[in-house]
This record gives C-alpha cells, structure tokens and sequence, in this order.
C-alpha cells in the first residue's frame, strides 16, 4: 500500500436525509446508500489516514479559482435542514492546506483562502456545507473526529487542469509526509425522473450508468472523455470533484470497488472507493 500521499479516494453521495434526525421516513428508500456509506466509512478507517481532504460542490464556487477554508476549527451542522442540534467540529489541517496551495500555484492552478470572515455578503461561509458533513458524518463515526481535515471547493476549469490539480494534492501529502484519503463529494445526475429536482432528461440516466461503469473498470480516459453536453443535460454536481481524485491517483494501477447506486427522489447517488490495488488487499501497510 502507498505509504504517503492520497492512499484512497472515494465518490460519496450527500443528501442530508441520510442523516436520521432528517431522514426519519424518508431514510428507508435510500437503505442501499446508508449501508454502502458505512462500509465506505470503514474502507477509509482501514487504511489509517493522518488526515481526510473533502472536495465539495457546494464549497463556494468560482469558475476558475479554488476555494480552501482556513477557519480553525471547522465546524457546521444541519440546522439547514431543522437540525441544529447535530454538530460536528474538526481540526483543519492548515499545513497541507498551505502546501496544496503552493504545489497547485506550480502549476498554474489559483486558490483562495476562505474564511467565515471573507468574501461578499453572498458567498459568505456559515459552516461546513452539507457536502462535507454528509460524508465526515459517516467516516468520523469510524475515524473519529480528531482525524483532520482540509476543505476545498471546486471550479470551472479545464479537465486536465482538474486533473493536474488532484496531482498537486497526492504531491503536497507525499511533502508532508501524510497519509491522504481524498473524498469527492458529489451527487450524480439530479434529473432522472418526471418529479426531479432540476426537471426531467432522459440523458441523466445516461451519465449516471457511463461514469459507475467507467468507475467499475477504472477507465479514466472515459471519465475524462464524457461529453459536455451529456454533463450538462445530466444535471450533476460530481464530476469535477471525481476528476480531480483520479489525479491524485495518477500513475498506480487503481482498483475500485461499487458499493452501490440508486436513484431515488430523481437523484443519483453513488458511492464508490477506489485507489492503488494494495489498499484492496488486506492489512493497511
């Protein structure tokens, strides 16, 4: 197994009723999905990460900048969604927040350091979004909460500046020296059924069944060749973020597994892991 740098990465789904204070009825149609988050939970906790790096859509969002929170600690919770008594605090790892900036700055990949405290009225940060604690709520009941993160959001870019950007990550945690494990977080297609929330297409489907296959066989030229007519026409909010792990991973023979897709409510989720083949064969090097 990969000693340092990202040792596993992983695609989570985040809908806030797989938490079940929010849930409660609703968190039976999506029992494939909480079970599969558990044992994605556990695939992480096998292989020791010094630190979990979460990539979330719903971060703020420029088009060609990348936005990593610096707030210490970083904490959030679900009042959003009429919860506010789930609450999560986690140690932000600020020196490899720093080195990623400075690996991505050799690249020509900008960043920008967010604070609660930065940015206009409207893309102020209140908290951890649901992108990060939907995932961290599942693999910190196995990790636990002392294990620290680093936050980022993505952008807009070019595919192969995505892509260079997951390679800039896996170098700033083999400088320092880390134990990665990189967390895409990112629904799939929001527009599967009549009902759905960004309206109906019978593309969305279509993305969905091409980016788990292309997964399931780790075919990063297919992932990195979708069309960006079927990207739009499917809705999603996962593909940047897959891009960016799959450079991270960049020169090992990758395995992965499916631990299970479904769509209900007009939504994709899947939840995936994958990383270098030894982290698939037992015991955590």
């Amino acid at each position: 197994m990969r000693q340092r740098g990202v040792v596993l990465c992983a695609l989570t789904p985040h809908p806030p009723l797989l938490i079940p204070e929010i849930g409660k009825r609703d968190i039976s149609t999506v029992k494939a999905t909480k079970e599969a988050m558990g044992k994605l939970a556990y695939r992480v906790s096998r292989v020791k990460p010094d630190v979990i790096i979460v990539i979330s859509p719903h971060a703020p969002l420029f088009h060609d900048v990348i936005a990593v929170l610096v707030d210490q600690p970083l904490t959030g919770d679900f009042s959003g969604f009429g919860v506010p008594g789930a609450k999560y605090s986690f140690k932000n790892d600020l020196e490899l927040a720093h080195v990623i900036m400075d690996e991505a700055n050799e690249i020509g990949v900008r960043m920008y350091e967010f604070d609660s405290k930065s940015g206009d009225r409207h893309r102020r940060l209140h908290g951890l979004d649901h992108g990060v604690l939907v995932p961290m709520h599942f693999i910190s009941e196995e990790v636990g909460q002392d294990v620290p993160i680093v936050v980022m959001g993505t952008a807009l870019l070019p595919r192969d500046e995505l892509y260079a950007f997951g390679q800039a990550i896996d170098k700033a945690a083999r400088r320092l020296e880390r134990r990665a494990v990189l967390v895409a977080s990112g629904d799939l297609s929001h527009r599967l059924t009549r009902d759905a929330p960004a309206g109906y297409s019978a593309r969305g489907r279509e993305f969905d069944e091409k980016l788990i296959e292309f997964l399931r066989d780790m075919d990063v030229q297919g992932i990195l060749s979708l069309d960006d007519s079927l990207l739009d026409e499917a809705g999603e909010c996962g593909y940047h973020p897959v891009v960016t792990a799959l450079g991270a991973l960049s020169g090992d023979d990758v395995r992965s597994e499916v631990l299970s897709y479904e769509g209900p409510f007009g939504v994709g989720y899947g939840c995936v892991v994958f990383g270098p083949k030894t982290a698939f064969e037992g015991g955590c090097g």
